[in-house]
């Protein structure tokens, strides 16, 4: 796995299950891959830290500064609905940073939605003898 660059993009509960996954986004060879796009991703890593915290305003302002790096990746819009969404409705102390599907998708399902403004569809997946970590397409 040292070879290639990987994003974590979310731990995930699924519906049925107990035990949640990670799911990661391969970047592309490490060789190749630019220290811009490293220093995107170890930003991104650490959102994704303040969020687990439930410190929404860090985590809310460090997808402000992703967004300027990045502004048509879709994934932090994502986390800025669900941030908005979890200001609302409170997460319990003890909440994992796990986020649940409350429902099963198939992989027709799996299409993201235009609100998002991705054009990438269905899901891949690879699984390297962990069954815990999946693997979803790089951005289109």
């Amino acid at each position: 796995m040292n070879d290639f660059v990987y994003r974590e993009l979310d731990h995930v509960r699924v519906k049925g299950k107990d035990k949640p996954v990670a799911i990661y986004e391969p970047i592309g060879p490490a060789a190749k891959v630019s220290s811009a796009v490293h220093d995107e991703i170890k930003l991104f890593h650490e959102m994704r830290r303040l969020y687990r915290k439930q410190d929404w305003d860090q985590a809310e302002l460090q997808l402000m500064n992703l967004q300027r790096m990045s502004p048509d990746t879709a994934l932090y819009h994502i986390y800025i609905k669900r941030i908005a969404y979890f200001v609302k409705t409170r997460r319990p102390a003890d909440w994992d940073g796990v986020f649940v599907f409350e429902t099963k998708w198939t992989r027709r399902d799996i299409r993201i939605q235009k609100t998002y403004e991705i054009k990438s569809v269905g899901m891949q997946r690879w699984n390297r003898g962990q069954s815990a970590h999946h693997f979803v397409p790089a951005r289109s």
